[in-house]
């Protein structure tokens, strides 16, 4: 049999495994905690492992465990993990979830799994992510990401790309080309980890989340004497209950004028976080944000002038805006000093 006939045969195989996978790829809070060990590895191999000068001013992290390739002459790599991005206060989102998957043509036979982890450096290159499909290179520019704590902030700015590419194997980080793999995002995989329906704010954060965002948050804020020191501090509260309490009865009279001007699909779009239905609830930071961004994706596009031209939309919107002042913000992240003098 030909090597041409013997490629076929093995891309046909191949198609069926790839469904397979998917199937038996694991639950969405396994791969959280799975990218928190890959996490962790950087933290204990330093020098060998994705610089700091790289990450520090990073927009955007992938981290996607166990990426399978399967390869004879037509190589296919498929993989699950998580995005984390930057929110306006330089503080971590919580994990989303992706998918990679990646194509070759050349001599190679047999399998392995790798690690993936994709730093994205602009804010451009994560909303590109973001938009649902993204691929590495063509969407964005792409470096293989170099390695070892000597990297300073001064050589990351000559390098200049959007996006460094890197791949565990056997323990170590090195760099590697992703050029041409294609990034999807997994709502469904979003709705199931979070137990919401696809679009919806979130309502629930499971532990594993919570850890991976303060693991990277501590990893990304510096270091001291070769530990990781504090991440961005959570947000606190700025103003008494009983204003908050005024502020979301705001909120809802004008969320309340707005739903008869728009059709079903639009009021899900735009639904409020379920907190402001229960006096003395507070939605998240997370969740507020999550529905800000999308009045705010809505004022911006001059698609939807109509709507967002309607004064009870703009009145809405500016309420959530006022609320998301008055329940967050950031501490001063504290000095990187020395002990004090004896």
């Amino acid at each position: 049999m030909s090597l041409l006939r013997l490629a076929a045969r093995f891309v046909s195989i191949v198609a069926l495994l790839i469904p397979a996978c998917d199937v038996a790829a694991a639950t969405p809070d396994a791969k959280v905690m799975a990218a928190s060990e890959v996490l962790k590895d950087m933290l204990v191999t330093p020098a060998r492992g994705i610089p700091h000068a790289i990450l520090e001013d990073a927009e955007g992290v992938v981290i996607i465990p166990e990426v399978i390739k399967i390869g004879f002459i037509v190589g296919v790599q498929r993989g699950y993990g998580v995005v984390l991005m930057r929110e306006d206060n330089r503080a971590w989102s919580l994990p989303k979830f992706v998918t990679i998957t990646a194509g070759s043509v050349g001599w190679q036979l047999g399998a392995e799994s790798s690690d993936f982890v994709i730093v994205f450096k602009t804010r451009k290159s994560v909303q590109g992510l973001m938009q649902g499909k993204f691929t590495i290179g063509a969407d964005a520019n792409a470096a293989i990401g170099p390695v070892g704590r000597q990297i300073g902030a001064a050589t990351d700015a000559k390098l200049g790309a959007e996006i460094y590419t890197y791949a565990r194997s056997r323990g170590l980080f090195a760099g590697v080309s992703l050029a041409g793999s294609s990034l999807d995002i997994d709502r469904l995989a979003e709705a199931q980890y979070y137990g919401s329906q696809p679009g919806l704010p979130i309502t629930h954060v499971p532990d594993s989340a919570r850890q991976l965002v303060s693991e990277l948050a501590q990893y990304t804020g510096g270091e001291v004497a070769g530990a990781p020191v504090q991440g961005p501090a959570p947000p606190v509260p700025l103003v008494a209950d009983e204003q908050l309490e005024r502020q979301r009865i705001k909120i809802l009279e004008n969320a309340r004028a707005l739903g008869p001007v728009i059709n079903d699909a639009w009021r899900r779009y735009l639904a409020l976080p379920t907190e402001f239905s229960t006096p003395g609830r507070k939605p998240t930071p997370q969740s507020l944000r999550f529905v800000l961004d999308r009045f705010n994706a809505i004022a911006g596009d001059p698609r939807y002038r109509a709507l967002s031209d309607r004064k009870e939309f703009g009145a809405t919107r500016d309420a959530l805006a006022r609320y998301h002042e008055m329940i967050t913000v950031a501490k001063p992240a504290s000095l990187d000093l020395p002990p004090p003098p004896p």
